[in-house]
């Protein structure tokens, strides 16, 4: 479980990091894929620095385990969120795949890291 938990640490890790990253640089061109969900243009930066923040508590997490479960736990929620509004827009599963399953990636993260600090 631990190796599970790793690897899915250092992959959700890196890719949020970078996606934050990037959403907070090119915040023009993700501004229509907010505006297709009906969500204003300030969500986008929020949404950045949030996944920007996410994505570096684990990696962090590395050296502080308990920053994995909160970082993890809190991209579970950015993606159910997501998920919400990929719906609530009218888009199909196809559009809500992405972050359906980056949610559930999340959650397995959460959990197997939660049970990991429990036995110490």
């Amino acid at each position: 479980m631990k190796w599970v938990v790793r690897i899915l640490q250092g992959l959700l890790g890196a890719s949020f990091t970078f996606i934050g990253a990037n959403m907070l640089l090119a915040a023009e061109s993700m501004a229509t894929q907010f505006e297709a969900l009906n969500l204003p243009i300030w969500f986008v930066y929020v949404t950045g620095v949030l996944e920007l923040f996410c994505g570096l508590g684990l990696l962090a997490g590395f050296w502080k385990n308990k920053l994995i479960t909160w970082s993890a736990g809190f991209i579970a929620v950015i993606m159910a969120g997501a998920v919400f509004f990929h719906f609530a827009a009218g888009q199909g599963i196809a559009e809500a795949a992405p972050a359906s399953i980056i949610f559930l990636l999340a959650l397995i993260l959460t959990y197997g890291q939660y049970r990991l600090n429990s036995k110490s």
